[in-house]
């Protein structure tokens, strides 16, 4: 997974964001006091370009990803939110018409450490393209009926819709008499590798089986 990554970080120096601009351009006479900064970042999945739209709030310590329908993804639109101070992941799936909430366990930048990388590939012109990527599977394991750990945020985007709580779904494992359907979205994330940072593309997958 390393070498990958790092093939893809060296690319990157050239393609990540074309418009991966902060969001403060537009945000009025009090940009400079702002903790909140916005970025799109142009990805390209089987030869199709998509925006993806990154909020980050540096005050508040979290993240927030929007990810467009792909031709490539059953997902449909996937809405993120990551919360630092809860240490909590929020994952909206239109195609399913639900929330998937779970613990921070990936290799996730926390605000300030994404805010400067993006800031850094500030600049270039080209979308990220298309390789290898890592997989991160997750089941279901019940659902959400106490909703008060929930930042507002969060508890505003899912308001309509259950909340799931997933786990990592073993590897190998199998659901025997179980009917199972999976849903994956593509996503492209700063991780920590033993090479440093690195903007790498993910799989996320996951498992609702009845």
């Amino acid at each position: 997974m390393e070498l990958k990554c790092f093939q893809l970080c060296f690319l990157l120096l050239f393609v990540i964001a074309a418009s991966a601009a902060p969001g403060c351009k537009e945000c009025g006479p009090d940009e400079k006091n702002s903790t909140v900064f916005q970025y799109k970042v142009k990805i390209n999945v089987d030869g199709e370009d998509y925006i993806e739209n990154i909020t980050i709030d540096t005050k508040n310590q979290t993240e927030t990803f929007h990810i467009p329908k792909m031709n490539s993804s059953n997902a449909g639109e996937v809405d993120v939110i990551y919360d630092f101070n809860r240490n909590l992941v929020m994952r909206r799936m239109s195609a399913q018409k639900a929330c998937f909430l779970s613990n921070i366990t990936e290799n996730a930048p926390r605000p300030n450490d994404l805010k400067r990388a993006l800031d850094q590939m500030n600049g270039t012109s080209q979308a990220p393209q298309a390789g290898n990527s890592s997989r991160l599977d997750y089941e279901v394991d019940g659902i959400v009926s106490d909703r008060s750990s929930l930042s507002e945020e969060m508890a505003e985007m899912c308001s309509k819709l259950p909340i799931y709580h997933i786990k990592k779904r073993s590897v190998g494992k199998r659901f025997r008499r179980r009917i199972c359907l999976r849903y994956c979205y593509y996503y492209w994330r700063w991780t920590w590798t033993r090479l440093g940072w690195c903007y790498c593309r993910f799989i996320f997958c996951v498992w609702r089986c009845t």
